[in-house]
C-alpha cells in the first residue's frame, strides 16, 4: 500500500506537506504511511481513495492497471485543464473580463492541477487584474482631465 499511497501522491505532483494539508491530516502521518509504519483507517482510505479519484480496492488490491489507467486519465485531464487556462490567460492581456475568468476558473480547477501550475495561474490572473484596472483607471482620468 505504501508504494501506491507515494506513487500516486508523486503522480499528482504533490509533496508530503502540501497533501498533508488538501486532506488534513500531518506530513508526518503521509510519510508514516509511505514508509510503511502504518497505514490509513477507513475514514483516511475514503478521503484518499476520492481525492485521487480511485476506488478503495485500489489499495486493497495488487492490480497495477487501475493505477496506470487513472493516472492517464488524470494526466489528461490536468492537461487539457491546463492548456484552457492558458488560453484564457493569454484572452486576459486583452480584456479585464478574462482576467477576472481566469482566477475564477484556476480557483475551480484548484483540486485537479499540480499545485506549481494552480499558484503560477492564480498569480498571473490576479496581476493581469490589477493590471487591466489600473488601465481602465488611468484612461477614464485621462478622459476626465482632457474633457
Amino acid at each position: 500500500m505504501e508504494e501506491k499511497l507515494r506513487n500516486l501522491r508523486k503522480a499528482a505532483g504533490y509533496t508530503q506537506e502540501g497533501l498533508s494539508t488538501k486532506i488534513n491530516v500531518s506530513r508526518q502521518t503521509i510519510s508514516n504511511w509511505e514508509r510503511g509504519y502504518s497505514t490509513p483507517d477507513t475514514e483516511n482510505l475514503k478521503i484518499i481513495s476520492k481525492f485521487y479519484d480511485v476506488p478503495i480496492s485500489y489499495f486493497i488490491d495488487d492490480s497495477v492497471k487501475i493505477l496506470q489507467s487513472t493516472l492517464k486519465e488524470n494526466d489528461d485531464i490536468i492537461n487539457q485543464n491546463f492548456y484552457f487556462l492558458l488560453l484564457v490567460a493569454i484572452a486576459s492581456f486583452f480584456t479585464p473580463l478574462a482576467a477576472f475568468i481566469l482566477i475564477y476558473l484556476t480557483l475551480e480547477f484548484k483540486n485537479r492541477l499540480k499545485l506549481k501550475i494552480y499558484h503560477r495561474f492564480l498569480y498571473l490572473g490576479i496581476f493581469l487584474s490589477v493590471l487591466n484596472i489600473l488601465v481602465i483607471l488611468a484612461v477614464g482620468v485621462d478622459l476626465i482631465i482632457s474633457v
